[in-house]
């Protein structure tokens, strides 16, 4: 076989320039770059993964409803995602995304510091918040706020959910929150002047709320099962 030289390059007249060292080096460098990219995507995406997975087990916990005080918008036995609120002893988690509650959402309270015979949360319906006056006309809600003269309808109480407070009209004192449970006649929440509360006189803290179930969580409460399949039991659930 015949090889010939030209401008330092050795040409094989058999198999042209893929048989040259500078081809081969060339092949080579493209090899690398090209694992260098694909390295570099993998480790992109896992960095991205575990963010992600941070700010979900930073953000949220799973929680099982027992029993029967949310009917019918919760089921006994039913799986959820909860939200951390932004209450003081949430704080300082890093990655952690707070939601503040607000009149009408589903919210976890933190009753272990009050001693309820092994209860440890509640889960109930924020309806009043500090200054509100709140009372209740055939099933419906009406709030007052703090330097209003006029009683509304709670906005976003469910259409199919009915409460019963027995006349009784509760005075929100600074701080403080007023809760019901969707099925008032089953429900232990913020009714203590109708023996419905574990106080006999006053109403719970706002720093009792730990956190709050957003309502995409209730519309697909099979999520909390998949994500915690996915991520494992979320921080603190």
């Amino acid at each position: 076989m015949i090889e010939e030289e030209e401008n330092g390059v050795n040409r094989n007249k058999g198999g042209g320039m893929n048989d040259s060292p500078l081809y081969e080096e060339i092949f080579r460098a493209k090899e690398r770059r090209s694992n260098m990219r694909f390295y570099a995507s993998l480790l992109a995406i896992l960095f991205v993964f575990a963010l992600f997975r941070g700010v979900f087990t930073a953000t949220f916990a799973r929680i099982d409803v027992d029993g029967s005080s949310m009917l019918p918008t919760l089921q006994s036995g039913d799986s959820l995602l909860m939200q951390y609120s932004d209450s003081p002893e949430n704080d300082g988690v890093p990655l952690r995304i707070m939601r503040t509650p607000r009149r009408g959402d589903v919210i976890i309270v933190d009753v272990r510091k009050y001693d309820f015979n092994n209860v440890d949360f509640l889960i109930k319906r924020l309806i009043g918040v500090g200054g509100d006056t709140v009372k209740e006309e055939n099933g419906l809600i009406y709030i007052k706020k703090k330097g209003e003269t006029e009683f509304f309808p709670l906005e976003s109480q469910p259409n199919n959910v009915k409460y019963d407070l027995k006349g009784q009209i509760y005075e929100v004192g600074e701080g403080e929150i007023f809760f019901l449970g969707d099925n008032t006649a089953r429900s232990m929440d913020s009714r203590y002047k109708s023996g419905q509360s574990h106080f006999t006189d006053r109403l719970y803290r706002a720093e009792d709320i730990c956190g709050v179930v957003p309502q995409w969580a209730i519309d697909r409460r099979g999520l909390a099962k998949t994500f915690n399949m996915i991520f494992g039991r979320a921080a603190g659930g």
